[in-house]
Parts: C-alpha cells; sequence; structure tokens
C-alpha cells in the first residue's frame, strides 16, 4: 500500500500504529521494510501492542522510526493526544 501511495504521489500517512502481532508481516518486521523503502515523508510510528513483556518494549526503543510503545486498549484520549502531537 504505501508503495502505491509513493508511486501515485497521494497524501502519506503521518501516523501509523503497528502492532506486534500483525497478518503478513508481524511489527517488527513492517519495521524493517519500511525503514529500507526510499521514503522522503516519514510517518510518526507507534508500536501498539497487547505485550507486556519488556524485551518487546526495549526491542521497540532499539528502532530509530519508533516514537513509542503504546499498550492496548488504545483509548481515545490518547490518540487525540497522539494526533496532536503530530500537527505541531
Amino acid at each position: 500500500y504505501l508503495v502505491q501511495v509513493l508511486k501515485d504521489d497521494e497524501p502519506f500517512p503521518q501516523l501509523m500504529l503497528i502492532d506486534i502481532n500483525m497478518p503478513v508481516l508481524n511489527g517488527w518486521e513492517f519495521i524493517e521494510a519500511y525503514e529500507r523503502m526510499d521514503v522522503n515523508k516519514r510517518s510518526d510510528l507507534y508500536m501498539l501492542s497487547s505485550s507486556v513483556y519488556e524485551n518487546d518494549i526495549e526491542k521497540a526503543k532499539t528502532y530509530k522510526i519508533v516514537k513509542g510503545f503504546i499498550s492496548k486498549p488504545l483509548s481515545i484520549d490518547r490518540l487525540i493526544e497522539l494526533l496532536k502531537a503530530i500537527n505541531e
């Protein structure tokens, strides 16, 4: 999808919430693939997961493009806070 957005010169997402457990690519695989993309416009990426494992939280911190780790469930207040942050 993101490759097609870039080809079509469509607006690029400003915020992406990446779950560790996703179909096709898991969250870690997605982040690694995203890092390899030639993207001038970068999204704010947040790892969103129900994982409570400290090693998952620490692993998310090792990626420069991951802005933070958010534990599920995601509240509307937290989402509004994230949206405000990217618009500043």
